[in-house]
């Protein structure tokens, strides 16, 4: 699981429901974002919207 993987799962679970403009606008911004941070804290910003990670892959609730 890299940091694109994790921002397209956080970009689908926060914009549920939106338009795929908005909805692809939200991953281009979450992706730029964290290819600034580390790995560690997209991981921990990912558990905070409830997808969880285990040994490089995720499950989703």
């Amino acid at each position: 699981m890299n940091k694109s993987d994790l921002a397209l799962l956080i970009a689908k679970k926060i914009t549920k429901g939106q338009s795929k403009i908005q909805s692809f606008n939200s991953y281009e911004c979450i992706k730029s974002y964290f290819n600034v941070i580390s790995l560690a804290e997209s991981k921990q910003i990912a558990l905070q919207y409830g997808i969880k990670i285990s040994n490089d892959n995720y499950i989703s609730e």
